[in-house]
């Protein structure tokens, strides 16, 4: 299988010989397709970026996999990870046949890129992810490969990009299977503080033209988390980065009336509520 930046897919014989071409398309949307393999009964399974251009108002990107039958015709697609861009990304296949990606996500257009890992089931389903940042504001952090290790787990490659001055660093980073830099971060031990009640205070709420979000636990001053507000049509509307105890956001894009917000870490819901515009 071949796949070319037409978002099209190729199948040859083990001769070399073309056999059939598909592209895959549907308006208002793009696609990236990345990673190819064959699953069962000689079906195909593709992994790539699903995306709204960045000139539309509610751009955002998603890891989708799409799956054909072995004519090269589409029998599914599942959107898995949403976010405002997800960089390209390279993968392997483990002994389960499952796929895992490195790349870098970045939340909205004014933020730096952080080191991203994911793992995708067979059957086309999140395992989990992992985020890899230093905390920098001035960089991007990117990882563009991905190779095994001796001891079941991967080594990561990539740079961090420095905007300012255009000058980069190389990036090597060694993970064990579940994607953990230091082994147990995927273990049912939390030791996170339990957030009790909640986290965030929003206000004014009815707001004008600018929110204040509060958090209320300076412990977690330091974490970044992820606002999305959504129209009552269920229409994402806005997506903003938060961090530090206060965060200002800028509603003048938003239309008035009754919205819904979500806070999440990235891989799991925090907060949510209702927002209204006045």
């Amino acid at each position: 299988m071949i796949l070319n930046d037409n978002s099209g897919i190729i199948k040859l014989s083990k001769e070399g010989q073309f056999i059939w071409r598909k592209e895959v398309e549907q308006k208002i949307f793009g696609y990236n397709l990345r990673y190819c393999k064959e699953i069962s009964n000689g079906n195909i399974q593709i992994l790539g970026g699903k995306f709204k251009p960045f000139f539309l108002d509610d751009a955002q990107t998603w890891v989708c996999v799409i799956n054909f039958d072995a004519s090269g015709k589409i029998k599914s697609e599942k959107l898995i990870i949403n976010t405002f861009d997800l960089f390209e990304f390279n993968c392997v296949n483990d002994i389960n046949n499952c796929t895992i990606c490195a790349s870098a996500i970045q939340y909205r257009d004014t933020s730096s890129a952080r080191g991203y890992l994911f793992k995708i089931s067979s059957r086309g389903d999140s395992i989990w992810s992992r985020e890899f940042t230093h905390g920098w504001k001035d960089r991007d952090e990117v990882f563009r490969n991905i190779t095994y290790a001796s001891d079941g787990g991967y080594y990561l490659t990539g740079y961090n990009w420095v905007q300012g001055d255009n000058s980069s660093k190389a990036w090597v980073v060694k993970v064990d299977s579940n994607g953990c830099v230091v082994a147990g971060c995927n273990t049912a031990v939390n030791v996170e503080k339990e957030v009790y009640g909640s986290l965030f205070q929003l206000f004014p709420n009815p707001a004008v033209d600018y929110l204040s979000i509060y958090l209320n636990d300076e412990d977690l001053q330091y974490r970044s988390y992820i606002l999305k507000c959504y129209n009552q049509n269920g229409k994402q509307v806005l997506t903003r980065e938060i961090s530090g105890r206060k965060s200002d956001i800028d509603l003048g894009n938003l239309t008035s009336g009754m919205h819904f917000y979500q806070i999440s870490d990235g891989s799991k819901l925090i907060q949510n509520g209702k927002l209204v515009k006045m």
